[in-house]
């Protein structure tokens, strides 16, 4: 990714590239230098706004995120500004405001519905509305591309436990397994 920059400096994808490539090494630092060069490059880049947000949240930067997601939500991405803005409230322990923004985020159709409903989760979790928080935090078995959300789902083969179907398995009564996982 480096050796993509060097030969080509202006090319916005190679420095997306090795952001992705420096996030994945948790290099947070490394990472917004080269997502910042990719939104230089492409100022008015949904998807470069968002790469920034990303990382700007992680290091806690949340007027950056802000300040990216009103400027998100002029494209066709709006959706995902409303997600990051939810975040940043999330963040701040603004959980109301929060688990509203996730809802508009959800209903407009974010890029990630299924990790916005497991964000909504953890803030009506944080206040004590349980029953929808632990039917939010359900979201996280459809997410396929955070793989810590989902990997517990695809650990086994039978089905999980649904309280509404008999527990019996070809007319025989099922074995129940409790695991571990959150």
């Amino acid at each position: 990714a480096i050796r993509c920059t060097v030969l080509e400096p202006e090319n916005p994808a190679a420095w997306r590239t090795h952001g992705d490539a420096e996030m994945s090494l948790c290099n947070a630092k490394a990472a917004r230098a080269a997502y910042e060069k990719q939104l230089a490059l492409l100022p008015d880049s949904a998807n470069a706004m968002l790469d920034v947000c990303c990382i700007a949240l992680d290091l806690a930067d949340y007027d950056c995120c802000l300040e990216l997601a009103d400027r998100v939500l002029k494209t066709d991405r709006a959706a995902d500004g409303l997600h990051v803005k939810a975040m940043v409230a999330n963040r701040a322990s603004r959980h109301e405001e929060a688990i509203d923004l996730f809802q508009q985020a959800i209903d407009a159709g974010c890029n990630n519905i299924s990790t916005a409903h497991w964000n909504r989760s953890l803030s009506l979790l944080a206040i004590g509305r349980y029953k929808e928080g632990w039917t939010e935090h359900e979201h996280r078995k459809h997410e396929w591309r955070n793989p810590a959300l989902s990997l517990s789902f695809m650990r086994f083969n039978a089905p999980l436990y649904d309280e509404y179907r008999p527990m019996e398995i070809d007319g025989r009564k099922a074995s129940l397994l409790i695991h571990a996982e959150a």
